[in-house]
């Protein structure tokens, strides 16, 4: 129901996180830093991405995004192959686990 989502990271502490939902394919989210003080987190599923919008691939469960190279406007776009999350835009620098 919250495909097409933009879910924004606006926390100033902690480790906000997020879940995605049962990968079924064509559904997009996108998330995006707005405060610097906290990363966040995204999880579920195998998770395709970069490092950067062109560093290394990289692939987890998780992906997070940090407080220590965050910057505002940072974002990445997800979308569901039926399989594997799939990085489709990203901007600023993430890690998976």
């Amino acid at each position: 129901a919250n495909s097409g989502s933009v879910n924004i990271n606006r926390s100033t502490s902690g480790t906000p996180s997020w879940t995605l939902p049962t990968n079924v394919a064509g559904l997009t989210y996108t998330f995006c830093c707005a405060d610097t003080t906290a990363g966040f987190t995204v999880t579920g599923g195998t998770i395709k991405a970069k490092a950067s919008a062109t560093g290394a691939a990289i692939t987890g469960t998780t992906l997070t995004h940090t407080q220590g190279t965050a910057v505002i406007g940072d974002t990445i776009t997800l979308v569901a192959d039926g399989t594997n999350w799939v990085m489709v835009a990203q901007a600023g620098t993430f890690a998976a686990a």
